[in-house]
């Protein structure tokens, strides 16, 4: 198993860096026409990996290609991706040990019954953009700024930590649209990266007191405002 691949925009020369300092072979996004400009090339609306399987966009036709050098597990969503919510989020979707949570009608059919066969709870929130929204901390903690998925979880065995949305750029955004936590980082297994400053959001000590709860570090990329740019997919193929 290599666990040194990520999928990533390369957008952000910064965080592309920063991840190459720490020895991932990175694999960029594919620009997808079919979204609104600054979703284009966001990792988390073109890809996600349950177990050793890796879904992605049927959109994507170069990066397919591209992914089938490294994996023979890949499986093509069975709807194309349009641009107009919620018809974009068919892979935007997280996945929290044996939970899949997202806005399940609109997800892609074939992701929805690969976890069904696989025994994975479905857990339907209001928020199209569980992907972007949800930040994985471990198998059964979480943290998101949206109050729906907060809401969803709060009878489950899944941990919550909600925090404030205030202070995540979103990259590309030309009317001032906020970004989400979930877009804004990326869980490396024992560590989270936060791109950007994490320090400066009113929430910090909450989310370092969470954080070290549950034995994970943290890292941040300094001297950067906290961006989303669509997280990054570490594959583990």
């Amino acid at each position: 198993m290599n666990d040194k691949h990520i999928l990533i925009s390369d957008k952000n020369k910064t965080i592309c860096d920063t991840l190459k300092s720490l020895g991932y072979k990175l694999i960029y996004t594919e620009c997808v026409d079919e979204f609104i400009s600054y979703e284009q090339n966001h990792a988390d609306m073109q890809c996600i990996q349950v177990e050793d399987t890796v879904f992605i966009l049927s959109n994507c036709k170069k990066l397919n290609n591209q992914l089938k050098t490294i994996t023979k597990n890949l499986i093509e969503t069975e709807s194309l991706a349009h641009g107009k919510y919620p018809h974009n989020v068919l892979l935007n979707a997280k996945v929290i040990g044996k939970n899949l949570i997202g806005k399940i009608d609109y997800l892609d059919k074939k992701l929805v019954n690969y976890c069904v066969d696989k025994g994975y709870n479905l857990i339907n929130v209001k928020q199209g953009y569980s992907g972007c929204s949800i930040l994985k901390i471990t198998d059964n903690a979480v943290i998101t700024t949206d109050e729906s998925i907060y809401k969803a979880l709060q009878n489950t065995e899944i941990e919550v930590l909600k925090i404030s949305q205030n202070g995540i750029e979103l990259l590309g955004s030309k009317r001032g649209e906020q970004g989400l936590i979930g877009g804004a980082s990326i869980n490396l297994g024992e560590s989270i990266l936060f791109f950007g400053d994490i320090s400066k959001h009113e929430d910090y000590e909450n989310i370092v007191k969470f954080c070290n709860s549950k034995n994970i570090s943290i890292n941040y990329i300094k001297d950067m405002n906290l961006t989303d740019i669509g997280s990054g997919v570490l594959l583990n193929i």
